[in-house]
């Protein structure tokens, strides 16, 4: 199980390749000690849209890795709410993808906001192979 399935991070389907949509809600798995969702939570909301987001972009045996992330939180979100996350594509490079992540509460106020930078790269070797009989 990976980490996006231990918070509790859903994707929502949508029909744009440049844009990504997902949810959270904030349970005591992802609240940090008083009661709010912890920015950690809120930051892998983020890199997990993006990184996504630049995979259903790319071609077999490519990644995307994310290199940076830069996020503002600027509302708390308390237990018992849910995040609605909105990625979209700002640049796709051949070696760069730049995502903007906004995160809003059930009320639609801004919660977070994130810049994500995932490097294009070769999946190594086994994994690779692995990947291609899977067509993933």
């Amino acid at each position: 199980m990976g980490l996006s399935e231990t918070l509790g991070i859903r994707i929502i389907p949508g029909d744009d390749p440049q844009e990504m949509r997902g949810e959270l809600e904030v349970t005591e798995g992802c609240c940090q000690p008083y009661g709010y969702c912890s920015g950690g939570a809120m930051l892998s909301v983020e890199e997990t849209l993006a990184g996504r987001g630049s995979a259903a972009l790319l071609e077999p045996g490519l990644i995307p890795m994310g290199v940076q992330v830069s996020a503002s939180h600027v509302k708390a979100v308390p237990l018992g709410g849910r995040i609605r996350a909105v990625a979209r594509l700002l640049s796709r490079g051949r070696r760069l993808h730049v995502w903007n992540v906004d995160l809003f509460d059930e009320a639609g106020s801004l919660v977070s906001t994130a810049r994500v930078t995932n490097a294009i790269t070769h999946l190594p070797g086994e994994r690779r192979a692995k990947a291609e009989e899977q067509n993933v």
